[in-house]
């Protein structure tokens, strides 16, 4: 009886163990917290003109200062735009707030969005990655 005690405090432990670090990995960085939102398009045949909203879905933690700031805008899946525009640091976005930005795409050897000003929709979506500062609020 002793001995199958044992044995199951010890299967529970290494249970416990085991699943720590899934539980661990579930919960989300302050980063991917943060995610930009496009709205309007404005395609020339040189250039992409995204507009939309930075949205900080963080509950405690402004951010600010991104740094090796990468974006790409996708539809359906697939890549229609990748620009690195390097510092955006003129802004602060507090814990659930949005902010308006919009970025230009320089296309010198074209794209494939279609031309003209148009509204993003539910198939349109940004990647971003950066570095950035956040502090608790």
């Amino acid at each position: 009886m002793k001995k199958t005690f044992l044995i199951c405090l010890a299967l529970l432990s290494i249970m416990m163990i085991l699943s720590a670090p899934a539980a661990m990995a579930s919960s989300p960085d302050v980063g991917d917290m943060v995610k930009f939102v496009p709205y309007q398009f404005t395609a020339t045949s040189s250039k992409v003109v995204v507009e939309g909203y930075f949205v900080n879905m963080n509950t405690n933690y402004a951010v600010k200062d991104f740094k090796n700031f990468v974006m790409k805008v996708y539809e359906d899946g697939d890549l229609l735009l990748s620009a690195d525009f390097g510092t955006l640091s003129s802004f602060t976005i507090n814990p659930l707030q949005m902010k308006k930005f919009t970025f230009t795409y320089n296309c010198k050897n074209g794209h494939d969005m279609k031309l003209g000003t148009y509204p993003a929709s539910d198939r349109d979506y940004c990647v971003i990655t950066m570095n950035f500062t956040s502090s608790e609020r």
